[in-house]
């Protein structure tokens, strides 16, 4: 019951934007811009609500919420010398839902009490709601959260009926239910940024998220590998090779594609490709290469050293000095997980080891069905010269 009332009581905060509506039906006025914007962009939407956050680090910014017949759509402004300008659309921030939504929020100053935090907190004011209730504006439906984090708005909180919520954190899944209270934490990401997330996408139970969610391993940081988990900018793919450079081996059986929506780990990068891993579902990972212009502006990855160089790009399989494989064993670019085959290699087969024995596996480049391709394999299947 106590967790309960911590529920009700956080949606109870989620104050309105201001007290009185206006002409428009909102709860904020809309600049004279916003509604021209509107007007010519989306002349078939309504106008449900706007609302206005001030005084982030970046600024203040402007939401509206638009509805069509089959279509309910977020758009964004932010304000720059003084006007409100136009930065975002996505119907995926919001619930698409028949009934009518308004914007909430838990203003600055306020004392919030969190579901699952004892201590209550003070809010900073940079954070909104969007909420769907019954044509009686008397029951909540769904609702998402937004609140002001890493530089941008980042979905903090969605909910359906009051019945059960989901609180997002870093690298976690905490969810609530009104019949069993607290239903525990789920590890894996969602994408939470504001510009990219999708409603129908979000594990509404631990079960789903159980199946759908993946998240980072914990690898020791050493040897040649110094795993980093960056934050790439959301809504983008990028093709995955098995080596640096695009006439490797390409993963995924010629198909593998990265997307920036979930999370990657970056091992390192080597001239103008950078080594990651990321999660295809929640039991199967990939180790892979993309090109480094993928990397957010200002990030900082581990340089590979001139030994990873010499193994990786210049040691010759056919002239060179290359390791053997000893017994018969599997190339696969998923070590630490499934453990999925890329290729089998035979007896005798030529190899380069540019890694030794990082947790059991060397990392080794060698060719399939004629083309290079670089992978993992047991340390103890091969010879190290």
């Amino acid at each position: 019951m106590k967790k309960m009332l911590y529920a009700l009581l956080a949606l109870a905060l989620l104050v309105p934007c201001a007290a009185q509506a206006n002409e428009w039906g909102t709860l904020f006025a809309p600049p004279d811009e916003v509604l021209e914007h509107i007007g010519d962009r989306w002349p078939d939407y309504e106008l449900e609500d706007y609302c206005e956050i001030e005084d982030t680090p970046k600024g203040d910014f402007g939401f509206a919420l638009l509805k069509s017949d089959d279509e309910r759509l977020l758009v964004g402004y932010e304000n720059k010398q003084g006007k409100m300008t136009y930065w975002l659309k996505n119907a995926g921030a919001v619930p698409q839902h028949d009934n009518p939504a308004v914007f909430s929020r838990i203003e600055e100053g306020m004392m919030v009490q969190g579901v699952f935090d004892e201590s209550p907190r003070e809010s900073d004011g940079l954070n909104f709601s969007v909420t769907v209730i019954d044509d009686n504006r008397e029951a909540v439906q769904e609702s998402v959260t937004y609140a002001w984090k890493d530089g941008g708005f980042r979905l903090t909180h969605y909910s359906s009926a009051i019945q059960w919520h989901c609180f997002v954190e870093d690298e976690y899944l905490h969810y609530w239910s009104l019949s069993h209270g607290d239903e525990g934490r789920v590890r894996g990401s969602v994408q939470d940024e504001i510009r990219y997330v999708s409603w129908y996408a979000l594990p509404k139970t631990p079960e789903e998220a159980e199946r759908k969610l993946s998240s980072a391993p914990d690898l020791p940081d050493g040897g040649l590998f110094h795993p980093q988990e960056i934050r790439f900018t959301g809504g983008q793919k990028y093709p995955v090779y098995t080596g640096p450079g695009k006439e490797y081996l390409r993963s995924g059986n010629g198909k593998g594609m990265v997307s920036t929506n979930d999370w990657i780990q970056v091992f390192g990068q080597l001239d103008d490709w950078i080594m990651i891993q990321y999660g295809i579902s929640s039991d199967k990972f990939r180790i892979g290469w993309i090109e480094a212009s993928a990397l957010p502006e200002g990030a900082q990855v581990h340089q590979f050293h001139q030994a990873f160089r010499y193994y990786a790009l210049e040691v010759s399989l056919e002239t060179g000095y290359p390791n053997k494989v000893l017994t018969a064993c599997e190339l696969t670019d998923d070590p630490f997980m499934s453990e999925t085959p890329i290729a089998k290699l035979e007896k005798g087969t030529p190899v380069v080891e540019v890694v030794y024995d990082y947790e059991g596996w060397s990392y080794v480049r060698t060719q399939v069905n004629g083309q290079e391709a670089f992978g993992f394999v047991p340390t103890d299947c091969i010879d190290h010269g």
